[in-house]
């Protein structure tokens, strides 16, 4: 019972945090992306596996790359792929055979700037 109370009460501060952000970041502008140009960004990620994986992993470290290209003014098209690997946890390791888990997400995707 003590630990539902502690996790309502993280889900309840962090909903004040976000709620605080979201009224104090008025000076936010929209941006733009120009017509005919890519840009290329890239990215490393550390993560915590959730839901099956969570049983055999407890680490995730990745990197991403997302090519951008300009359709319009305020529309762009996006690309982005990587690579994760899960690093298996000690009990695992020991079974012979048994190897970290890589995971190459794709993703495309449309990116639509609507006010200035």
């Amino acid at each position: 019972m003590k630990n539902t109370k502690m996790k309502n009460a993280t889900k309840l501060i962090a909903a004040a945090i976000a709620g605080a952000a979201m009224l104090f970041g008025t000076n936010v502008k929209a941006q733009t992306t120009p017509s005919n140009a890519f840009r290329l960004g890239v990215g490393l990620e550390l993560g915590a596996p959730t839901g099956n994986a969570h049983d055999v992993s407890n680490f995730e470290f990745g990197g991403t790359a997302r090519l951008q290209y300009g359709a319009a003014d305020n529309l762009a098209i996006t690309l982005t792929s990587g690579y994760y690997n899960m690093f298996l946890n000690a009990p695992y390791k020991d079974i012979p055979g048994a190897t970290d888990i890589g995971i190459v997400p794709l993703k495309a995707g449309i990116k639509a700037f609507f006010s200035q």
